[in-house]
């Protein structure tokens, strides 16, 4: 017999007895054991052909912890009084059990298996069925030293899910196989890989405290990535108390579980969605496309979160700040983490520094061969040979993304703006250990290096051009003005560092120059110019809280970002006396903008009782929730609710008669459609939905993984197709799915 780690047992000499729970199991060789919840740092153990292998079970019963072989016990269910009695009668129950699961039940609907805590889950996968007698793995490894698994574990990518599977699989697989996962480069490779986020004073304490132990860091994390998880998932499904979650994941997990919540954005998407070249054959996770959207979306609220944060720092003149958070921020509203654009420019200042010590500079400001003007000159052109570039056309110089660092880090470098590519120079100059921060010069940024010898002088530098920097002979700022060639009128900050705040408005203003092209999409992350103005508008509203209010114009694909960006993150820094007034400008705005709403349960049973009220008519409800439709003008479109609204057929009218106004999805977003058969000009059709299609309208259609997770598609040609909306859909609109297989029925008919 094999058994199931979780699995609930009772012994079969004791049938009247209290059950137990399986939460381990024990691999014999002669006398010495390997014990699951018993882990060792390392053991070096190679086991004889004479010896033999047994495996005896780990049961936690109300006694305490005892060990049975699979022929003393069977299965049973879990009664509510017999978990009641376990858990007071055995104190360490929590260490391996989170709860029942109702997976698995009995005749009288007892749950025949519980949920293994996080350390559990690692250690012993619930849904591994321990089949190690039979299995000829165990005859062939054996014989093969530790440390040889030991490198293979090494190498594994430990960023895929798949290579903690197979750690875990050494683990339950045989005592050389466990001894190899147990050592620790093995956890560190797993760790460093898997985990590029955090809090830093957490990780501080956390690699203090566990003193290098990477498999019980690992096990923390892990434990903080599925409490995280549980959290989305609840976000999920509980719309009403979205809020109150979203604030603790943001302040309380943050930056700690960003890589879980990136792996949730990769779960396996049901087949009708992927592409038939492009995508593994894998089994799809339940609910797999909403649970994508909100892993995004609380991506987005963590990185918007800081970025609000940081910005108020920069109003606030905290000295933690730098030149780098002024335009960081701004890819946040793209769900960009900045510590992905922190890498990029780590990386391109590696690759100056390899260019310039390869040509013989000096970087060390006490090497008597130190040369500060040529190091900065040789910056700018390792900039410019890498393609960093001033637009020249029009419309490339005004489009909306030229200021948001994932992009003119990327495709966007070779046409952005000065300011941008000052960015770009002043971060790579701190790399290297030179200050150079930007100007607030008119009509073009440049940069100003401070020189820490006193017998040179400071330098500008113009980083998208190969012209001569200047050095100043003076700091006196009528000086510095002639010998740049500028009007003395200017201010200092055209010729030295300008404030962090200057340098935000400045690019918010830039930004708000660009508004004008709203037909723009973001090639790196997908998303449109909403975004940015959400962005900009945002940046403004921090900068000068103080002064000038305006709300930020959140986008209805961030639903979160109300609570964790805009009064988490926002309201601390806005006056007192503004503060009642900033929440109902708030309120307002997402009253007048946000155009779905979670709607009172609607009946269509409901309605044809309403019909035989005197005095009322309620039209056919025509559509159905998960229905494609197409319009002429509109394009393709998905329908994600309807509610009943009164009118009158004529002016004079007394009778009232009830028509549904519809909801529907477009590439646009949300639009209202109160008759199907008259809308801008064109009529409304249901369409064939093929896979093709389904493809096209996962990519297109806004914010489509928030509100469907799934397609029936009976015929290849798509007749009869249709979409499986979310459960809180189901739930506002619970006769929509068995109308929805009504109308599959007629069209296949």
């Amino acid at each position: 017999m094999d058994a199931v780690v979780g699995k609930v047992v009772i012994h079969k000499q004791e049938p009247e007895g209290d059950p137990a729970i399986i939460v381990g199991w024990k691999e014999c060789w002669r006398h010495s054991y390997m014990d699951l919840a018993t882990i060792p740092n390392h053991v070096n153990f190679q086991p004889s052909k004479e010896d033999s292998q047994q495996v005896t079970y780990k049961i936690a019963a109300s006694c305490g912890i005892e060990y049975w072989r699979s022929s003393e016990f069977k299965y049973v269910g879990l009664s509510p009084v017999d978990a009641q009695i376990l858990h007071q009668d055995f104190s360490q129950l929590g260490q391996f059990i989170d709860d029942v699961s109702f997976s698995e039940v009995d005749s009288r609907g007892y749950p025949m298996r519980c949920l293994l805590t996080a350390e559990m889950r690692m250690l012993c996968p619930e849904d591994d069925i321990l089949e190690r007698t039979d299995n000829p793995i165990h005859n062939t490894m054996y014989h093969l030293p530790v440390e040889l698994y030991i490198q293979c574990l090494v190498q594994l990518p430990g960023r895929e899910p798949s290579s903690l599977h197979a750690v875990v699989s050494f683990l339950s697989a045989n005592s050389v196989t466990r001894a190899a996962a147990l050592d620790r480069p093995v956890w560190a490779n797993l760790y460093r890989s898997r985990y590029t986020h955090n809090v830093a004073e957490r990780e501080e304490e956390r690699l203090t405290r566990h003193a290098g132990d990477w498999q019980m860091i690992f096990i923390e994390r892990y434990k903080l990535d599925r409490a995280a998880l549980d959290l989305v998932d609840f976000i999920r499904t509980r719309p009403e108390e979205r809020d109150v979650a979203s604030h603790r994941l943001v302040l309380e997990f943050s930056w700690d579980v960003w890589d879980a919540l990136e792996l949730e954005t990769q779960v396996p998407i049901p087949h009708a969605f992927r592409d038939p070249a492009g995508e593994i054959e894998s089994a799809p996770t339940p609910h797999a496309l909403p649970r994508r959207f909100w892993a995004t979306a609380s991506l987005g609220a963590i990185a918007r979160h800081h970025a609000v944060k940081r910005w108020a720092c920069i109003l606030q003149k905290d000295e933690g700040c730098m030149f780098e958070d002024v335009l960081t921020g701004l890819s946040a509203f793209m769900d960009v983490s900045p510590y992905h654009i922190s890498k990029q420019l780590d990386d391109l200042a590696n690759q100056c520094r390899q260019r310039l010590t390869t040509t013989g500079l000096s970087l060390g400001c006490a090497d008597a061969g130190y040369d500060l003007l040529k190091i900065a000159i040789a910056v700018r052109d390792f900039l410019l040979d890498e393609g960093f570039a001033v637009a020249t056309d029009g419309a490339a110089f005004y489009n909306p993304f030229n200021q948001f660092p994932h992009y003119f880090l990327t495709v966007g470098r070779s046409s952005t703006l000065p300011i941008s590519i000052n960015y770009v120079y002043s971060a790579v100059c701190r790399r290297l250990g030179i200050s150079a921060l930007p100007t607030n010069t008119p009509r073009k940024v440049l940069c100003h290096i401070t020189s820490t010898d006193p017998e040179h002088g400071d330098i500008l530098v113009d980083p998208c051009a190969k012209t001569p920097p200047i050095v100043f002979s003076s700091r006196d700022l009528s000086i510095m003005l002639q010998e740049a060639d500028m009007h003395p009128s200017f201010a200092r900050d055209a010729v030295t560092p300008a404030e962090f705040s200057t340098m935000v408005d400045r690019a918010v203003r830039n930004a708000f120059a660009t508004m004008r092209d709203v037909s723009r999409t973001d090639p790196v992350s997908g998303y449109t110019t909403d975004r940015v103005q959400y962005a900009v508008s945002a940046a403004f509203a921090t900068i000068n809280a103080p002064g000038v209010q305006i709300t930020p114009m959140v986008t209805e694909d961030c639903p979160l970002d109300n609570q964790v960006v805009l009064i988490d993150a926002l309201l601390p820094v806005v006056p007192p006396a503004r503060k009642e007034m900033f929440m109902g400008e708030l309120a307002l705005y997402t009253a007048s903008r946000m155009k779905y709403k979670i709607e009172a349960q609607q009946r269509r049973r409901a309605l044809k009782e309403g019909s035989r009220t005197p005095g009322t008519t309620a039209r056919a409800v025509e559509w159905f929730v998960g229905q494609v439709m197409s319009h002429p003008e509109e394009g393709d479109a998905c329908v994600i609710g309807w509610t009943m609204v009164p009118g009158f057929a004529e002016p004079g009218d007394v009778d009232v008669i009830w028509t549904a106004r519809y909801q529907v999805l477009t590439k646009e977003g949300i639009v209202n459609v109160h008759d199907p058969n008259d809308h801008a000009g064109g009529r409304w059709a249901p369409v064939p939905v093929t896979y093709a299609k389904l493809r096209w309208l996962r990519r297109q259609i806004y914010m489509f993984e928030r509100f469907f997770e799934d397609a029936h598609v009976p015929r290849d040609d798509g007749v009869g197709s249709r979409l499986i909306p979310i459960l809180e859909l189901q739930e506002q609109y619970p006769d929509d799915l068995e109308e929805g297989a009504r109308w599959t029925e007629q069209q296949l008919a």
